[in-house]
Order: structure tokens, then C-alpha cells, then sequence
């Protein structure tokens, strides 16, 4: 009734999230970008994706770090070592998404404007991430169920 009232149309995403939900041994990314050159389209799409993977993982490392990491906690340079930590786990997670996939994706364009909206999945396996993870010098020990749990 709401929406009759006032005129509303209900909007449906050309890929639902509900159908690439993160789980114990991959995590997604649906991104979604607008523009009249595809090319660019699909290296914003991915770049994306990459960065939003990056930030799921080492969400995760830190959280599980901390966990792991007394050194982290304590002390008077604890602050400055859990920054410095960061930074490396930030490093390490970026290179830990080097080998995302391309799962789906749906192509657009609007009629008048001749723009393309570009929609796209990717994933990550998390055992190529913690293979990456483990073999940094990091100090931790992860597998896939830990980086799923601690995002």
C-alpha cells in the first residue's frame, strides 16, 4: 500500500547477494560499476573487488593476531606495535588476493545515455590466502575456518 501511495517500484539487483554468501573456504565480492568504456569498467570492477577482499582478510588476520599475538596487547609499545603489525598484514593481505576468480557477471546499458552498468563476482579461495598468510613473516598461524570466523 506504502509504496502504491507513493509511487514506488521495487528495485531487484541483477546478481543477488544472497546467492555468493562468504563461507569457510571462500570469501565474494559483488561490485558494480557505470561508465561507457568497458575496459575501464572491468579494471574498476576488479581493482574493487581486490580492495574489498584485501579488507575482509586482514580484518581477519588482525583479529586473529590479537588473539594469538600477546605482544600486541602488552606493554607501553603495544599501540606502535599493533600499528606496525597492521601495516604488514595490510601488505600481506593485499598479496594474499593476487588470484581472485570471476565468478559471474551481467552486462547493461541504459537506452538513453548508452552507459554500461557492469555487474560482477569475484572470489578468493582461502586456502590460496592462508597458504600467503602462513608464509609471511606475520608470526601467525592461520587456516581457512580462522579467517572465516574472525571477518
Amino acid at each position: 500500500k506504502y509504496a502504491k501511495e507513493e509511487n514506488l517500484v521495487n528495485v531487484v539487483e541483477p546478481i543477488e547477494r544472497s546467492d555468493y554468501p562468504d563461507t569457510e573456504t571462500e570469501f565474494f565480492s559483488i561490485q558494480n560499476v557505470i561508465g561507457k568504456d568497458m575496459a575501464i569498467n572491468r579494471a574498476e570492477a576488479q581493482m574493487a573487488a581486490k580492495t574489498e577482499l584485501a579488507l575482509k582478510v586482514q580484518t581477519a588476520v588482525s583479529a586473529i593476531a590479537r588473539q594469538q599475538l600477546s605482544s600486541l596487547s602488552d606493554g607501553v609499545n603495544g599501540k606502535q606495535q599493533q600499528n606496525s603489525f597492521d601495516q604488514r598484514a595490510l601488505s600481506v593481505s593485499q598479496l594474499s588476493i593476487a588470484k581472485v576468480m570471476l565468478m559471474d557477471s551481467k552486462l547493461l546499458r541504459d537506452r538513453e545515455t548508452q552507459n554500461y552498468d557492469y555487474w560482477v563476482v569475484y572470489k578468493v579461495l582461502l586456502e590460496d590466502v592462508t597458504q600467503v598468510i602462513n608464509q609471511s613473516d606475520l608470526g601467525i598461524t592461520i587456516n581457512p575456518k580462522d579467517l572465516f570466523k574472525n571477518q
